[in-house]
């Protein structure tokens, strides 16, 4: 027993249950999330191909975030524009939104091919909560 009245023991388990919980922690901050998606559009038209916003999953509040693109398509264009979602019920990135059929302010990835191209484009955006996605789109 040591001067507070613990055991070795008791005082070990909670010393490792701390560093436990600290390298959750520390591992749970570095993962980003990586993730595939597939989409199909119609040559030369401006189609929005993903969603990218954070809210509060308590009050469905947006929390502001920066969306950038990270990769050019090499076959048209692709921004990023304000915009307003309906999350359901999961997403690839949030899992369970704990929002759905709210309205929340979110950002659009969006995309245009050049005038006439058909085939494969591919698109990459980031946003500053950890989401690293990449389109393959299909353009008809």
């Amino acid at each position: 027993m040591d001067k507070l009245g613990t055991s070795r023991s008791s005082t070990l388990r909670m010393l490792a249950l701390a560093a436990s919980a600290s390298a959750s922690v520390i591992v749970g901050a570095a993962v980003a999330k990586d993730i595939k998606l597939a989409r199909t559009v119609k040559s030369g038209v401006e189609t929005r191909l993903a969603f990218s916003g954070t809210w509060d999953r308590h009050t469905c509040a947006a929390i502001p975030s920066v969306v950038t693109i990270s990769r050019q398509p090499s076959n048209g264009t692709a921004s990023v524009a304000p915009g307003e979602q309906t999350p359901p019920l999961s997403t690839p990135g949030s899992g369970t939104t704990g929002c759905e059929g709210r309205k929340v302010d979110s950002h659009q990835v969006m995309y245009r091919s050049n005038p006439g191209f058909k085939g494969t484009d591919v698109v990459g955006y980031h946003n500053d909560h950890g989401i690293d996605a990449t389109i393959t789109i299909t353009v008809e």
